[in-house]
């Protein structure tokens, strides 16, 4: 059998996108992407989804799993089993969304900052001016995320405290 799949963020994401296909544009539209996957059976997975929805958007997502590589099959079958994503409300999926890019984005701003760092100590400062380019466009887009998320949250908030008061 089978070793069993761990449900990190990144097994979430996927099983939320496989339980609610509808979702598949909204986090599309928030930048999810396959770099933001760390694990590339997960990353093969994003773009196999990505490659589906696009011309088998009517059809059963369950279906999918006969034109997926043999050694992806048994994580997309688990995956599909995974229905506790399938409840989530939007602004709920939309936090995941957020949660798994701002995880790519720091870890990208750490390789720049590593990459500057080598070009600063060999003198290669073309080098080095582009990978401070990068890093201020993943910074802004940190903050681009970090952002939304606190919108979310205070969206959310207020939703919480209306209800409490019956209004």
């Amino acid at each position: 059998s089978a070793e069993p799949i761990t449900v990190g963020i990144e097994e979430f994401m996927l099983a939320l996108v496989i339980a609610n296909p509808s979702r598949w544009d909204a986090c599309l539209s928030l930048g999810l992407q396959a770099e933001d996957f760390a694990h590339s059976e997960n990353r093969a997975l994003f773009e196999s989804l990505q490659a589906w929805l696009a011309f088998n958007a009517a059809s059963n997502v369950a279906d999918m799993v006969n034109t997926l590589d043999a050694t992806l099959q048994p994580r997309f079958e688990r995956l599909l089993a995974e229905t506790q994503a399938a409840a989530l409300s939007d602004d709920e999926v939309e936090k995941v969304v957020l949660r798994l890019r701002e995880r790519a984005v720091r870890k990208q701003i750490e390789r720049l900052r590593f990459l500057e760092e080598e070009a600063s100590h060999a003198g290669e400062f073309e080098a080095l001016q582009d990978y401070r380019h990068m890093i201020q466009m993943s910074a802004e887009q940190m903050d681009w995320i970090q952002e939304m998320s606190h919108n979310l949250s205070a969206s959310a908030r207020g939703e919480r405290r209306r209800h409490a008061s019956g209004r």
